[in-house]
């Protein structure tokens, strides 16, 4: 109740008992007691924005029935807000039960729960949903005030719900982050090539099931093309068939767009708009997408024309160096020189050192970045986002990322990559080397702990430390 005696929440108790009691126990559950002594109530079935340990979300496939974390309206707002979670899987941060505490059920009723339980009494630890959509763990050590923020559930754009629309799937380590699924296209092209993404992707093929049940015209069995490591989209139904036919059972239903089985879950089908994926490098589930043949066959014939491609192109390479090189007495000296390219197209009037700028694989600056997660982000400019990582041989680098909405191009981003791996001086930053990977540009540097000139320049402090 508040100060005026209204009540502004109640546990809805059916057969609450006179001289009943609550009492909130050392775990952060309260409970309601009857007279006797008995637990008539408990907070950890009935979870809000929290979860505690042994508190569980849950959803009944055979009654629909959900148990889910709602959030608050507002940090000072406990009233529902506009976000909720439920059973979540596949998180490459969660895959361990003995690290994490979580562990997925499903028992033979047909409910899926998740339970959260802490291992280490000298700790604790419970996930509240922010009223900004975000999951985060909160931990704490015995002893200890002050509480700790040690993950979050959004780690980069691809964590916000939706990002790529339907049909598209999101990776924070490609750029630009958002692609449309294989045998889908961008619904309004002009839209998705300036970064906006939310219309998603439309099918470029119908279907043979829609072509049978529309015109009676049989071809070929539609076919499952498979995508591994993804967080599944949104919207699922649940069946208890087995891993076969959980295949058979969406192959036979025509509306079913894609189906996937995840142990200890089950079988999972979909058959509305595939939205919220994203790919991760670790963990996630495998999905299999619905495909007519001849989105499948593409397979094939991409694999023909990269091969002609690279020969066509080595080819190609092996002339210009011997033209460029004047025969073969430079052949040595160019052998130290590279030509940066993009998606086939030679820039041949950008030319650097290789012993002075090497390049990096987008793989390994991702893992250095740990995906490119938001706490590892720096800041960010008229060029992109700029993340701190570290390298396998312990080097701290800051990587700058072309972002898709910057006005900056290939040319402005290789006049910034010549002009620092000319200029050497002690008071500027040291060009590590840089990356080239599709419509990818990052531009990798030394990291700066104590930040740039500026951030003391313009200190009315920090200036004073200066000579």
């Amino acid at each position: 109740m508040n100060g005026q005696k209204e009540i502004v929440w109640s546990s809805n108790v059916s057969n609450a008992a006179p001289n009943s009691s609550a009492q909130i126990l050392d775990s952060g559950n309260l409970v309601l007691r009857d007279n006797r002594g008995s637990i008539t109530w408990e907070s950890i079935q009935h979870p809000s924005h929290s979860l505690l340990p042994n508190a569980i979300v849950s959803t009944n496939t055979r009654t629909g029935e959900k148990v889910v974390l709602k959030s608050w309206k507002s940090p000072s707002d406990p009233s529902t807000g506009s976000f909720s979670a439920g059973i979540f899987i596949g998180l490459p941060e969660m895959n361990s039960i003995y690290l994490n505490g979580f562990q997925v059920v499903v028992d033979k009723e047909g409910a899926a729960y998740a339970t959260n339980t802490v291992s280490n009494s000298s700790t604790f630890r419970y996930y509240a949903l922010t009223p900004q959509g975000t999951l985060v763990e909160i931990y704490r050590e015995l002893g200890k005030e002050e509480w700790e923020v040690t993950w979050k559930s959004k780690g980069s754009e691809c964590d916000d719900y939706g990002t790529c629309g339907s049909f598209g799937i999101c990776d924070s380590g490609s750029s630009p982050i958002c692609s449309c699924l294989r045998g889908f296209e961008p619904k309004y092209m002009e839209e998705w090539s300036r970064g906006n993404w939310t219309a998603g992707c439309i099918r470029k093929t119908q279907i043979q099931c829609e072509i049978t049940n529309s015109s009676n015209q049989h071809g070929k069995l539609d076919g499952f093309f498979r995508l591994t490591k993804v967080k599944v989209p949104d919207i699922a139904d649940w069946s208890d068939a087995n891993e076969e036919e959980c295949r058979e059972q969406c192959l036979r239903n025509c509306s079913c767009l894609a189906y996937s089985y995840y142990e200890r879950i089950g079988c999972m089908l979909w058959s509305v708009n595939l939205i919220d994926l994203q790919k991760f490098t670790r963990g996630g589930a495998d999905l299999y997408i619905r495909l007519v043949q001849s989105d499948l066959d593409k397979k094939r014939d991409v694999k023909a024309v990269i091969s002609v491609t690279i020969v066509i192109g080595t080819i190609a390479m092996v002339i210009c160096t011997y033209f460029h090189g004047g025969g073969e007495a430079n052949k040595q000296e160019k052998s130290n020189e590279i030509l940066l390219s993009n998606w086939g197209v030679v820039y041949q009037n950008y030319q650097v050192k290789l012993e002075e700028l090497p390049l990096l694989d987008l793989e390994k600056l991702a893992a250095a970045t740990n995906n490119f997660h938001e706490a590892n982000k720096l800041g960010q400019g008229g060029f992109g986002p700029v993340y701190r990582g570290k390298l396998p041989g312990g080097q701290e680098i800051a990587v700058k990322r072309l972002s898709s909405a910057s006005a900056q191009g290939l040319e402005e981003f290789m006049n910034e990559l010549m002009l620092i791996s000319k200029i050497r001086h002690r008071n500027l930053v040291r060009l590590v080397g840089c990356c080239i990977k599709g419509d990818g540009k990052l531009l990798i540097t030394e990291y700066m702990p104590n930040k740039s000139l500026d951030a003391f320049l313009f200190d009315p402090v920090k200036r004073m430390t200066l000579d």
